[in-house]
């Protein structure tokens, strides 16, 4: 916070944390999980100072195993000009890019051309919805998933662009939904292009602990979560 608020050195502070979330620490005490992270460190809704605070560029970032996309987020924010909040996963990831795959701040990650409905997923629910997506398609319905990785500042054009080429949106977080993905994808479409987000997240409540793909399950932010995007159609 003080960062942000005096500007010092703001070119050279970078911020690193590691198992934020429900998926990342379930094993660990409920109450180490870190639902607010992104609303804290980005939005800061009910934080006096957040006018400082926009200053601080936010990014998540699932794929630490994939060695070309984390370096390139390193050598990104190392040559961004002002304090960076970088947030990791602790789990091993499946691996989803090619390696001429780039990593731009602000820049999010289409994946796939489907009209019938947008996912934008951020961190490690990218790799849920891409299976969804997967599993969709043998079914019929064809859609798209957007890897929101910089939630600040946040790639609007391609949310506008998802918003006016297909029929449902829907964003799927490891995050309270209030104050992080959902509600930043909100804000743009209020401003741009007016349109119903259906938000899956943990609905402001506190962790649990356990299993990390049973606590996926429990709070609606796995796959076959996503999946029920057909019933929408």
């Amino acid at each position: 916070m003080n960062i942000c608020i005096r500007g010092i050195n703001e070119s050279v502070i970078k911020s690193l944390d590691q198992a934020a979330g429900k998926r990342d620490i379930s094993r660990e005490e409920y109450l180490r999980q870190c639902l607010e992270r992104i609303a804290y460190d980005d939005r800061a809704l009910e934080n006096r100072y957040v006018q400082q605070l926009q200053k601080l560029t936010s990014c998540i970032q699932q794929q630490q195993n994939q060695l070309n996309i984390l370096t390139d987020s390193i050598k990104e924010i190392a040559e961004y000009n002002g304090p960076v909040y970088l947030r990791l996963s602790r789990l091993k990831t499946p691996i989803i890019y090619t390696e001429d795959q780039k990593f731009k701040i602000g820049n999010g990650i289409q994946i796939g051309k489907g009209t019938d409905a947008t996912v934008f997923a951020t961190g490690v629910t990218v790799t849920e919805a891409l299976q969804a997506q997967e599993e969709l398609k043998e079914e019929g319905l064809d859609i798209r998933v957007v890897d929101i990785h910089t939630i600040k500042p946040i790639d609007a054009e391609l949310i506008e662009k998802c918003a006016r080429e297909t029929s449902i949106l829907i964003s799927v977080e490891d995050h309270n939904i209030i104050g992080g993905l959902g509600s930043a994808i909100s804000e743009v479409l209020t401003d741009r292009y007016p349109k119903k987000l259906e938000r899956l997240g943990i609905h402001d409540t506190f962790g649990k602990s356990g299993k990390p793909e049973n606590l996926m399950s429990y709070f609606h932010i796995d796959s076959e979560s996503i999946k029920d995007i057909k019933l929408l159609v």
